[in-house]
């Protein structure tokens, strides 16, 4: 105790003793210094916790799920499979929130995309007619069945997207409107609802996903050219002319996002304007910067496809990556991992198999690839993230 609170016990006794007045003593005071404060400490942020994976209406599909987005209050769903629940559903199916059902007759082969424009159901594939009726890898559904668009295409369809008003359809097409048009289109090309239109000379390579950013059509697969210009991957469109984003990336590009106004890639690449990138590069407007330690495979392997990034979904303030991995930024996860715009959060465990599609729709999380759970889940290709 400090030496001024002793002196004023003392005068408290003598004056106690001697009957006197305590009105001047002075008050005890504690003169010792404050404790320092300590911070709370902020816990660590983990997005996964808590999240559980569901199946979706038995959600047992027979093997790949590639797309799915909701239509007319129904989730539809298309891929590499021919069944769901044992129910025969060759490569597209429909969840109406109750059970599976039908379309049509399905279609015949791989269907790797879907996509809603002016309230049509259209879908791309790698086919040859749409069950009995002629459909060169592009259709639409008509209420009862899926018919062709434009005559088709003479090679397989990957991506389909909207710029400017009309249908951008990319892929290892070479030639559009097959019979009447026959434009040569080379990858990529546009459809009004009457005609096939190029975009510039095209592509020299497959285009394999499309996205708008910063008002331009921004395209990429697999090619070295755009418009008969150096664009590794990855260009972009502007309704007149094709640009590139520098060096570009030295592989196959499989899905784009954009998150926080910059634009992401990923796919299987090691590289992306000359910097190491590890599948997932992002670009700030001038240059490509590499998330961290990217995504990468250790052994034993987690997947039976190679190494890959193979979707981006933004959710909420957060960037979701799907594909074929097991560690992103160097954190252990399987086959899915977010990255918050600084790094990156992993989840074990998460599907056992590559995730080709993460899909967002009313706080719902839907996930579709080539995984399976036979556990309590129950689910294969297609399942829900729950809190």
């Amino acid at each position: 105790m400090k030496k001024t609170a002793w002196l004023a016990l003392i005068a408290i006794g003598v004056m106690a003793c001697e009957g006197g007045d305590f009105s001047d003593v002075p008050a005890l005071v504690d003169e010792e210094e404050p404790e320092e404060e300590i911070e709370p400490e902020i816990p660590e942020e983990k997005p996964f916790e808590g999240m559980t994976l569901s199946s979706v209406g038995g959600g047992a599909i027979n093997y790949g799920v590639r797309d799915m987005l909701f239509f007319e209050e129904q989730l539809i769903v298309s891929g590499e499979f021919s069944q769901i629940n044992g129910m025969g559903a060759d490569y597209v199916g429909a969840y109406d929130g109750n059970q599976w059902k039908k379309m049509g007759r399905g279609l015949p082969n791989l269907t790797p995309t879907l996509l809603v424009h002016e309230g049509v159901l259209y879908a791309g594939g790698h086919f040859m007619h749409a069950k009995q009726d002629e459909a060169l890898h592009l259709v639409k559904w008509n209420g009862n069945g899926w018919e062709e668009v434009g005559e088709g295409l003479n090679l397989p369809v990957n991506t389909l997207g909207v710029y400017q008003g009309s249908l951008i359809v990319g892929g290892d097409f070479t030639i559009a409107g097959i019979g009447s048009q026959d434009i040569p289109t080379r990858h990529i090309g546009s459809w009004n609802g009457e005609r096939w239109r190029m975009l510039g000379s095209g592509l020299d390579g497959p285009a394999h996903t499309q996205i708008l950013y910063r008002g331009e059509l921004v395209v990429a697969g697999d090619f070295t050219t755009a418009g008969g210009e150096s664009a590794r991957s990855i260009a972009t469109w502007n309704g007149d002319r094709w640009s590139n984003f520098g060096a570009g990336i030295d592989g196959q590009v499989f899905d784009l996002a954009v998150y926080k106004d910059e634009l992401y890639a990923t796919g299987i690449f090691n590289t992306a304007g000359g910097m190491l990138a590890n599948h997932i590069a992002k670009w700030n407007g001038s240059e490509w910067i590499a998330l961290g330690l990217g995504l990468n495979m250790t052994d034993p392997s987690s997947s039976t496809f190679d190494l890959a990034g193979r979707d981006l979904c933004v959710i909420g303030d957060q960037l979701w990556a799907g594909g074929a991995f097991n560690s992103a930024g160097g954190e252990s996860t399987e086959n899915i991992a977010i990255w918050d715009g600084e790094s990156w959060h992993g989840t074990v465990p998460g599907p056992n198999n590559r995730v080709d599609k993460i899909y967002f729709h009313e706080e719902v999380i839907y996930l579709g690839g080539y995984f399976n759970h036979y556990d309590e889940a129950g689910f294969v290709a297609i399942c829900k993230i729950e809190k």
